[in-house]
């Protein structure tokens, strides 16, 4: 029971212990609680006893805590790797080829913002990192955990891919793009953003694949991940919108 004005506690009861994750997946889902957190009023997380994540050690289990978590595992040293929810999977698997890119992906936008000095851009880059971990935790979970993770964690929302497309239209109407190719390298940061927007795409093709073989739940998730990487190109271009067209197509003398 929770006072007026009071916001709940992220769930915790059913969440898989930190042993049961690869630390890429780990911090999929723990991001993913942090926007949970994020979408109750930033409402700190509180501890809770959970037998399973405790696991009869009378320890107090918190999601936020990594001190049982080490970078190496052994778990994967036959090639397999384990899903957010349970379950051992091939590291050549469709599903985890599908988290691996958008964790690649994350990975690259970081360089992006990193390199650039507009805090527009670093401040959009930020939010999507964030909420490609969403998208990655969706992936990492087998599909028939759906409900669990919907109850525990983030999912991907038709409000996150409308913000995606006020992006795109407030960058649109500040670029003028050349009617020729762009050649990615024009700059420093608009070529790291290009290279995760390319990224971003492959795992927009592996997400497609995995909805054809049935193994996605919520089809906002490939909605999300084609205007993503559309957005993604736009920052690129915004980033060098002050550069005469013939840098950004590769014709000038350079």
């Amino acid at each position: 029971r929770t006072l007026a004005g009071d916001t709940p506690a992220p769930p915790t009861e059913g969440i898989p212990p930190l042993h049961s994750r690869h630390p890429e997946v780990h911090s999929m889902a723990l991001q993913a609680h942090h926007d949970w957190d994020e979408s109750h009023a930033r409402t700190p997380c509180r501890e809770t006893s959970d037998p399973r994540a405790n696991a009869g050690s009378g320890r107090t289990y918190n999601p936020h805590d990594m001190t049982d978590l080490k970078i190496y595992t052994k778990y994967g040293d036959e090639g397999e790797t384990g899903l957010l929810y349970g379950g051992r999977i091939s590291k050549s698997d469709l599903r985890t080829e599908a988290y691996g890119t958008t964790d690649e992906a994350v990975s690259a936008l970081g360089l992006g913002r990193a390199l650039t000095a507009d805090p527009d851009v670093q401040r959009i880059v930020k939010r999507l990192q964030r909420e490609l971990f969403t998208v990655g935790a969706e992936l990492a979970t087998d599909r028939a955990e759906y409900a669990n993770l919907q109850r525990h964690f983030s999912v991907v929302t038709p409000e996150m891919t409308a913000a995606l497309e006020t992006d795109i239209d407030t960058l649109s109407a500040q670029v003028d793009l050349p009617r020729s190719f762009i050649i990615p390298g024009a700059s420093q940061p608009s070529a790291a953003l290009d290279l995760a927007r390319s990224i971003l795409r492959r795992a927009e093709r592996r997400a497609v694949q995995m909805n054809i073989e049935g193994m996605i739940e919520n089809p906002e998730l490939l909605r999300y991940l084609n205007r993503a990487s559309d957005l993604v190109f736009m920052l690129a271009r915004y980033e060098d919108r002050a550069l005469p067209f013939e840098r950004l197509t590769g014709d000038d003398t350079c």
